[in-house]
């Protein structure tokens, strides 16, 4: 063998001389030159690139749970990410001193609000009539097929789901909009002030008669088509 050849190196477990290289160097230089420091150089290389073992990184460390080192409330409420969430919170959270901003963060948000009720509202009316029509339809017993239990019952179960996260949302809603939120005598943007590492509202909130139109407009209409596809869906 060429006393050139430079040692292979293990790619785990620190870089130390593989087993094979080791065995060659111990055999008095028949691999590697002793006049190229063969025994001498496997043991410089065994010494330097010998790692120790790693310690633990808990070793001596007492952890906390994460509700003590990030702690969070008991019961949350959350806003939905889509144009009702938009249409309620935008006017306390951000100001549209332009035409622009007015335009964009005040006025597409409730006309898509209009847009997606009314859609919702098609769609309730053409499955009512579908129902009607299936239900005086005088079906012949001998020309129907016989329901699979198990897809029935997964069936039935997921949209059931799909439908009660859609009411706990509504109530979610409600109680964020209707209570949590202040009563202020003009809808106001939200100010807030920080606290032992918390946020605190000090200033702002809904007036009366925009928390009447949030239920009138928002909260109401999402209950009465989940209630409507309970029965029809």
């Amino acid at each position: 063998h060429s006393s050139n050849r430079q040692p292979a190196f293990e790619a785990e477990g620190g870089f130390a001389p593989t087993e094979s290289f080791q065995r060659r160097a111990a055999s008095g230089g028949r691999t590697a030159n002793a006049s190229a420091g063969g025994p001498r150089r496997a043991a410089w290389v065994s010494q330097t690139h010998q790692m120790p073992a790693e310690q633990p990184a808990s070793e001596g460390i007492k952890g906390k749970r994460l509700q003590e080192i990030a702690p969070q409330p008991k019961v949350a409420y959350q806003v939905p990410r889509s144009v009702y969430g938009t249409c309620t919170m935008v006017p306390i959270l951000a100001d549209t001193p332009t035409v622009s901003t007015f335009i964009q963060w005040k006025v597409l948000p409730h006309l898509w609000l209009v847009v997606n009720e009314s859609v919702q509202a098609s769609l309730i009316y053409g499955i009512f009539l579908i129902t009607k029509r299936v239900a005086l339809a005088e079906l012949d017993p001998a020309k129907c097929q016989p329901l699979s239990i198990a897809p029935l019952c997964a069936a039935l179960w997921v949209f059931s789901v799909v439908l009660l996260s859609d009411v706990q949302e509504s109530l979610d809603m409600a109680q964020l909009f209707l209570r949590r939120i202040p009563t202020v005598p003009t809808t106001e943007v939200l100010t807030f002030i920080t606290s032992n590492g918390t946020l605190k509202p000090v200033g702002g909130g809904f007036s009366y008669w925009r928390k009447v139109c949030i239920l009138v407009i928002v909260i109401l209409p999402k209950l009465i088509m989940a209630g409507f596809f309970f029965v029809f869906g």
